[in-house]
């Protein structure tokens, strides 16, 4: 039985939660349990992957700003993210609902249009989930991949030595959610950034032998980072300046006085993704070098030639702050 000392989900980091409700698997299929972007499962001499995510209104969404359809293919787009950072295919998902009562089928007929959009563009087909009612709307989406793949780009890989790379322009999505939140007028390109991410599931076929470890972009660069470090008892160095983020993201942060490095390392939902990369591969990955990885356990923010240890990270889902 699972025992908490503390008493409330606000007292715990999201990573202490997990940790806590994890438990050894002892089913010799299970190469990868809870700990990763997903799971991986060895059947009939190919890795099935396995991830669920869910999207809570007001939380990842708001029907203020997101369309049905918009709010339908962020759902894919954040959950085949997860699928793409094993270095695996996605295939198949499973689309569970919990619905107010008095929402309008219209409402569901969008929302089923960008998931049928999203998924097409994948090449995954939707082969079940279920329905249920609620106070507000909640989307889970639980998708199934596969790959070949005998090295996995597990977070528990990155060794000294590697450098860190980061798959395209990250900060844009974070700038768009404030640019809303602010309401401030015009940069819809960066809005777009926000309402309508793409995972970079390409770029992680494409990298996933050449790189140690992997994970997507959910909650910032610098939680990624710190994942990854954690998982594989090293330190990291950052280097702010080198944060390769969209030219509109970073206008936009000017008018609204933010660094879009800030939101690059600290927002999320961009959806890239983070690799830690041996040297000699590193002329064969496309990507941003940003880092690299350190013997020790601290991550470290190199900006205008200062190092600083990093006590702030990205999005945790039951701090306070």
């Amino acid at each position: 039985m699972v025992v908490f000392v503390k008493k409330k989900l606000s007292d715990f980091k999201e990573s202490e939660l997990i940790e806590k409700i994890s438990e050894e698997c002892n089913n010799s299929n299970v190469l990868v349990g809870i700990g990763d972007d997903a799971a991986v499962v060895s059947t009939s001499g190919k890795k099935m992957v396995f991830t669920a995510d869910v999207l809570v209104e007001e939380n990842h969404f708001s029907r203020k700003w997101f369309s049905p359809k918009q709010i339908g293919m962020k759902c894919v787009e954040a959950n085949v993210s997860d699928i793409g950072s094993m270095g695996a295919s996605p295939k198949y998902i499973l689309v569970s609902l919990v619905l107010p009562k008095e929402t309008e089928v219209e409402f569901l007929e969008e929302l089923y249009a960008g998931i049928h959009e999203a998924r097409k563009n994948y090449g995954v087909d939707l082969i079940g989930g279920n329905m249920s009612n609620g106070e507000q709307i909640v989307v889970d989406i639980f998708v199934v991949g596969e790959t070949c793949l005998d090295n996995l780009p597990l977070r528990s890989n990155a060794k000294p030595g590697d450098c860190i790379v980061v798959s395209k322009p990250v900060g844009g999505a974070h700038s768009g959610w404030n640019l809303f939140k602010k309401g401030v007028e015009g940069f819809n390109s960066v809005k777009k950034m926000y309402l309508e991410p793409k995972a970079d599931v390409e770029w992680g076929l494409k990298n996933a032998g050449l790189v140690h470890a992997m994970e997507d972009v959910s909650d910032g660069v610098a939680s990624e980072v710190r994942n990854i470090c954690n998982a594989s008892r090293c330190g990291a160095e950052i280097f702010h300046e080198k944060i390769p983020v969209h030219k509109e993201a970073e206008e936009a942060c000017k008018a609204m006085n933010f660094d879009a490095r800030d939101f690059a390392l600290f927002g999320g939902e961009d959806y890239a993704l983070v690799a830690t990369v041996p040297e000699e591969n590193l002329d064969k990955v496309n990507g941003t070098v940003v880092g690299k990885i350190v013997e020790g356990s601290d991550v470290v923010l190199e900006k205008n030639s200062v190092k600083e240890k990093l006590e702030r990270f990205g999005w945790d889902h039951f701090r306070k702050e």
